[in-house]
């Protein structure tokens, strides 16, 4: 069973931040799901949404500002390429693409890390954002995908055939035994989000789930 931290710890610490990050390492997680967006200035960041937030209440669209302008009011926003060497290659990482985010910048950052020793292996990618996930697939087949789905296994797996990939991240809402134990058979590596509860995990893993995603792998650090 795979331990993922979502957006590093969660539940532990701010999430998408560095401090988020090294408590996922701390508690052993086995991967460390993070998002990323683009700025106006193409700088890749890890934020999950739109709007960045600050203690007076005001709110930038990120599409809008330069990354300066945004670190200026969250001072613990970190870009794509600091995450990713803050983890440093103990832990795949799950790059979750949020729709809006540009392709050229994402791309440009990947290719970085590839010229400083990053492997294919080293990450993944995921983004419900279907063509965007296409493209990526052709610039980089070696990179492991997986198809984030909300509710369909049927279209999950029909994505999953376009990319090659057999990896699945299903909302755990929808999900329920017989669907769990039908994807497993057909050789599909199912993980699901986001739940914090060992003991429903520990239900589905009988009938074949691959893995988590959980804000607070410390409860699963004894597994």
């Amino acid at each position: 069973m795979k331990i993922i931290g979502h957006r590093g710890a969660r539940g532990l610490a701010p999430e998408n931040t560095l401090a988020s990050f090294a408590k996922a390492l701390e508690y052993g997680v086995d991967e460390i799901e993070l998002d990323v967006r683009t700025t106006k200035d193409h700088t890749v960041i890890v934020h999950h949404d739109r709007r960045v937030s600050d203690h007076t209440g005001a709110m930038l669209n990120i599409s809008k500002h330069n990354y300066a302008e945004l670190l200026a009011h969250k001072p613990d926003l970190v870009t794509f390429d600091e995450a990713m060497r803050s983890i440093n290659r103990i832990v795949p990482v799950i790059v979750d693409i949020k729709p809006g985010a540009a392709a050229k910048p994402l791309v440009k950052a990947i290719d970085q890390l590839m010229a400083d020793g990053w492997k294919a292996d080293d990450m993944s990618f995921q983004s419900l954002n279907h063509p965007l996930l296409l493209a990526l697939h052709k610039t980089y087949p070696n990179i492991p995908k997986i198809i984030v789905e909300r509710w369909s296994s049927i279209r999950a797996v029909r994505r999953a055939k376009q990319v090659s990939t057999n990896r699945l991240n299903m909302r755990s809402w929808w999900l329920w035994a017989p669907v769990i134990k039908g994807l497993s058979s057909r050789n599909y590596a199912l993980i699901t989000y986001t739940v914090n509860d060992p003991a429903k995990i520990k239900r589905w893993e009988k009938y074949g789930l691959y893995g988590v995603v959980t804000d607070c792998p410390d409860r699963f650090s004894g597994r």
